[in-house]
């Protein structure tokens, strides 16, 4: 405890109070007393841990006494209690500097802690504000207010505002009425737009079609305000105000290719449709032999089946009539004439069934021949218009017959 040998003897006390400059009356040995112990009562205070309580006894035994060592007692105290009372406990460090002899024990310890606390307590030097981000520029950086009508044979300038710190190119693509392709100009600078212009010689027919291409500095598009299958679209009306500046220049117009076909694969109008590959003999394909073989099956057979089918109901019908002609059946005698009727008729029903089996499965095999053949790539497709579809079919009671369907 360093700072409490400066007060350990009543006589060192009074000693450094002798020398104040100050012409004040030396303290009683009653108020000596006093300080004294108010002294030994603030020290057992800070011992304990009750820096505040011990501070009122310095600062009483000090007001009795006069004695700056108290005043470096006082300012430790302070410095103790934490940061909060450190600019009060510098106060008190001065003040000791200030009366305490010239040799005083503590003086050093006092500069130190005066040094310290004020670097502490020195407010920081703010920090610099944060350089703001560099702007990145996007396509939400661009707008453009569509123009809906203009006069016929006048200028037309469309812009595009776009801030003069952006990297960007712009060009405008438009055609008229008897254009089939889009004609294209660089879009020019004019304070915070880009201005394409629209010559007078194409501001004629009905409307104007254009659109919009914006490009980054390595030529991307990042976008587009319209494009070729959906275009803006300028009504040219007689009685519509105009709508051009009058210090742009005639602009360098890039015509469409002679194929009228748009540089935009979106663009269904200007595109030209490929030329149809030349129609070249045909190797016979084996699955051309089974498609016929199948189809001429299938139609014999059917044929053949509905053909017998119609002899065995005759000689049926035959057979019926011959037993019954005679009257109430069965009054003819079923002789050998019969036995041929129905054994023959029996040989029709047979080879009818087998012929209506026989075509069925033709018939199929046959459409699945035919969706083969029309799947291959070097099958030639039928043209547009009305097809038929015919099916053999059998009804409930057995009878043959066919269906047909027609697609248009």
């Amino acid at each position: 405890m360093r700072f409490w040998c400066a007060f350990a003897l009543t006589t060192g006390l009074v000693a450094s109070s002798a020398p104040r400059a100050r012409a004040e009356p030396a303290p009683t040995p009653a108020q000596l007393a006093r300080a004294k112990q108010a002294f030994a009562d603030g020290k057992k205070l800070h011992d304990a841990g009750k820096l505040t309580e011990a501070i009122e006894k310095f600062k009483a035994s000090y007001a009795l006494s006069k004695s700056p060592l108290l005043l470096y007692n006082i300012a430790l105290s302070l410095d103790e209690l934490g940061a909060d009372n450190r600019d009060l406990a510098v106060v008190f460090y001065r003040r000791f500097l200030a009366e305490a002899p010239a040799d005083a024990a503590h003086r050093q310890d006092a500069s130190d802690r005066i040094a310290a606390i004020t670097k502490d307590l020195a407010p920081l030097a703010p920090e610099p504000p944060p350089a703001p981000a560099a702007h990145v520029f996007g396509p939400d950086d661009v707008h453009h207010q569509a123009v809906d009508t203009a006069p016929p044979d006048a200028a037309l300038d469309l812009a595009a505002a776009v801030p003069e710190a952006a990297p960007f190119s712009a060009t405008l693509f438009f055609r008229g009425a008897d254009q089939p392709g889009f004609s294209s100009t660089p879009m020019l600078r004019r304070g915070g737009d880009l201005v394409g212009r629209v010559p007078a010689v194409h501001m004629t027919g009905p409307a104007l079609q254009y659109y919009l291409e914006i490009r980054d500095a390595s030529g991307t598009v990042i976008t587009r305000i319209g494009k070729p299958t959906s275009p803006n679209i300028v009504h040219i009306d007689a009685g519509a105000p105009a709508h051009a500046y009058p210090d742009v220049a005639e602009p360098l117009i890039t015509p469409p290719p002679p194929s009228a076909a748009s540089s935009d694969h979106e663009d269904p109008i200007a595109r030209v449709a490929p030329p149809a590959p030349p129609v070249t003999d045909r190797a016979l394909h084996p699955i051309d032999v089974a498609r016929w073989g199948a189809t001429g099956l299938a139609g014999v057979g059917l044929g053949l089946g509905i053909t017998f089918y119609a002899l065995a109901h005759s000689h049926a019908t035959a057979l019926e009539h011959d037993a019954t002609a005679c009257g109430t059946p069965p009054c003819q005698r079923y002789d050998d004439f019969d036995r041929d009727l129905q054994r023959v008729g029996k040989l029709e029903q047979t080879v009818s069934r087998v012929a209506l089996i026989t075509g069925a499965v033709g018939a199929l095999a046959a459409g699945y021949l035919w969706f083969r053949a029309l799947s291959r790539p070097d099958e030639p497709r039928p043209a547009a218009g009305v097809s038929w579809t015919i099916a053999p079919t059998i009804d409930a009671s057995g009878r043959p017959g066919a269906a047909a369907a027609v697609r248009f």
